[in-house]
């Protein structure tokens, strides 16, 4: 029921939702191209190809991540680090895995469905207070707030 709250009859889930979830996916897009300029930049290096814009994305937990959904947990050897994360994200990325031929892509894929089903849960909770223009306004401000490009990596925030 929560899904069709605020939606007038016979308006379409596309024309309702479609707004949000372009407006994420603008966001992730911002938030890429601005990684590679700040990469370039500030590292005073150029990215050879369009997959080295995803790829600066790849360092700090998300190797552990990716290890995870690889190799799964490891109760010993240089893997046994990996048991303090949490299983749910690898283990989605672990199910993609066959699909993409590539962790770190099923992972990025991961964590976009689940920014953009925060996206639409969000808008629908705000939309229970709130007009619908004031909901996506704090959609909005949720995807823009300073920290929220875990939201976009290769990271679990977006599934919680």
């Amino acid at each position: 029921m929560v899904w069709t709250l605020g939606r007038a009859r016979g308006e379409t889930w596309l024309r309702y939702y479609g707004p949000v979830l372009g407006l994420v996916a603008l966001i992730k897009g911002l938030l890429l191209i601005y990684g590679a300029l700040s990469y370039q930049i500030l590292g005073d290096e150029r990215l050879a190809s369009f997959a080295e814009v995803f790829t600066i994305w790849n360092q700090w937990d998300t190797p552990h991540y990716l290890n995870i959904a690889q190799y799964g947990y490891q109760a010993t050897g240089p893997l046994r680090e990996t048991l303090v994360f949490f299983p749910l994200f690898p283990w989605l990325s672990r199910v993609l895995l066959p699909l993409t031929g590539d962790a770190f892509a099923a992972a990025l894929i991961v964590a976009t469905l689940a920014s953009f089903g925060l996206a639409l849960a969000a808008l629908a909770l705000y939309r229970l207070d709130e007009s619908l223009p004031v909901a996506r306004l704090a959609v909005w401000f949720l995807f823009i707030f300073p920290t929220s490009y875990f939201l976009h990596i290769a990271y679990t925030e977006s599934l919680f």
